[in-house]
């Protein structure tokens, strides 16, 4: 080992399915730090996806790495669990976070059904679309299979339609399958 690779950081591996503007999906893991300043804990998926920096590094399946160019991305797609780790990291259910059901159309032609974790207080006059228009480049999407990670730029609009507390979702998505 030389001196570089013992000082390099283990990074925490998490499942991810990308989308690309060309229709294929590349699944993949994508390397997590176990610690940010920023969160005050372990890295997110939205953290580097809302970076700066142009590429996402990704180990594919046979173990290769290749780096993604995050304008090509449509879409990430993470198991919910882990999602709902990241967006709700201690289960509490934060009351700065609101619930609103949506319906999303997007460029590519589909259209997801779920909910947008809108990261505000609970007060009348503050709007999804105030969320939604900050400077972020992607936005979580929950769904009743997996949390999505969308890029502005790939949605052509959002339907709103009513806050939810998240049991009642889930409750909903049981009682219809």
């Amino acid at each position: 080992m030389n001196g570089s690779e013992s000082l390099r950081i283990a990074k925490v591996p998490q499942e991810v399915r990308i989308k690309l503007r060309d229709g294929s999906w590349l699944p993949s893991n994508i390397f997590l730090d176990r610690y940010t300043e920023r969160n005050q804990g372990p890295e997110h998926v939205l953290d580097l996806l809302n970076d700066q920096e142009p590429y996402l590094p990704v180990r594919l399946e046979e173990d290769k790495v290749r780096l993604v160019r995050k304008k090509a991305i449509i879409m990430v797609e993470m198991p919910q669990e882990d999602g709902m780790r990241e967006i709700d990291p201690d289960g509490s259910l934060s009351p700065q976070i609101r619930f609103v059901k949506a319906m999303i159309s997007m460029a590519s032609g589909e259209s997801h059904t779920g909910l947008l974790p809108v990261e505000a207080p609970r007060v009348s006059g503050h709007r999804v679309s105030d969320w939604l228009n900050q400077k972020n480049r992607f936005f979580p999407f929950i769904t009743r299979k997996e949390v999505l990670y969308i890029p502005h730029r790939a949605v052509i609009w959002i339907d709103e339609q009513e806050d939810i507390p998240l049991e009642t979702y889930f409750a909903q998505a049981q009682s219809a399958m």
